[in-house]
C-alpha cells in the first residue's frame, strides 16, 4: 500500500534561531530594538545620578578637584540633564576653571536658556575671583545675574552677588539697593544683613564729618 502524502513539516529552530532577526517580522524587531534602547538610556541615567550623588558629596565635602571625574563622567552617560550640567558647572567654577567653566555653562545655556541656576553658575564664571575681575567681566556677571533673578526672583546669592560687585567698586549706593533686594528675596540672609549695617555704619560716620568712606573701603 502506497504511503499517504504527509505535510511537510518546518525544520525546527533553537531559540538563538527562533530570535533571529531573519525569523522575526520586521515590526517585532524594531520593537525590540527600541526597547534595548530604552534599556540601555535607563541604564546610563541610573549610572549618571549615581556619579552625580557622588560627585555632589564631595562638592558638599569641599573637595571639588575629587568631584570632576565622576561629574565629568555622569555628563558623558547623561549630556541632556540639567542637573548634570548645573553640578559639573559649579564643580568647574570651584576648582577656578573660569575658561572652561565659561565654555562649557554658555553651551548648557543655550541647552537649557530657562535654568536659574546654570545662568547663576555661568555669571561666577564670567566674573572669576571678584577681586581680581576686569570691568567687563563684572558687567558680564550682572548682567547674568540679572537673567538668573527674572527666571527666578529669588534666585539664591544672585543679589547679593551684585551686591557684592558694586561694594568692590565702592558704588555704595548701588551696593546698598541690592543687599537689600537679597534681604527681600531671603530675610535670613547674614551676609548681606551684615553688608548693610556696615553701609549704615559707614553712613553715620560720614554725616559726623568722620572719613567713613575710606574706613568702609579698607574694611
Amino acid at each position: 500500500m502506497a504511503a499517504k502524502n504527509r505535510p511537510s513539516r518546518p525544520p525546527r529552530l533553537s531559540p538563538a534561531q527562533q530570535e533571529s532577526p531573519d525569523t522575526l517580522s520586521p515590526e517585532e524587531v524594531a520593537r525590540r530594538r527600541a526597547q534595548i534602547e530604552r534599556d540601555a538610556a535607563a541604564a546610563n541615567r541610573l549610572a549618571a545620578q549615581r556619579l552625580l550623588n557622588d560627585g555632589a558629596r564631595l562638592l558638599r565635602a569641599q573637595r571639588p578637584a575629587e568631584a570632576l571625574a565622576p561629574l565629568q563622567q555622569a555628563y558623558a552617560l547623561a549630556p541632556d540633564d540639567p542637573d548634570v550640567a548645573v553640578t559639573l558647572g559649579g564643580a568647574l567654577v570651584m576648582n577656578a576653571r573660569w575658561n572652561t567653566a565659561v565654555s562649557f555653562l554658555e553651551g548648557a545655556v543655550e541647552q537649557h536658556p530657562f535654568n536659574a541656576r546654570l545662568l547663576m553658575n555661568l555669571a561666577a564664571a564670567y566674573l572669576g575671583r571678584l577681586e581680581y575681575s576686569s570691568a567687563s567681566a563684572q558687567e558680564k556677571a550682572i548682567e547674568t545675574f540679572k537673567q538668573a533673578i527674572e527666571i527666578d526672583p529669588v534666585a539664591e546669592n544672585a543679589h547679593y552677588s551684585i551686591g557684592l560687585i558694586y561694594a568692590e567698586r565702592q558704588d555704595w549706593p548701588e551696593a546698598e539697593n541690592w543687599f537689600q533686594a537679597a534681604l527681600r528675596a531671603n530675610p535670613n540672609d547674614r551676609d548681606a544683613i551684615l553688608w548693610l549695617r556696615r553701609l549704615e555704619a559707614a553712613q553715620t560716620a560720614r554725616l559726623a564729618n568722620s572719613p567713613g568712606e575710606d574706613s568702609l573701603a579698607e574694611d
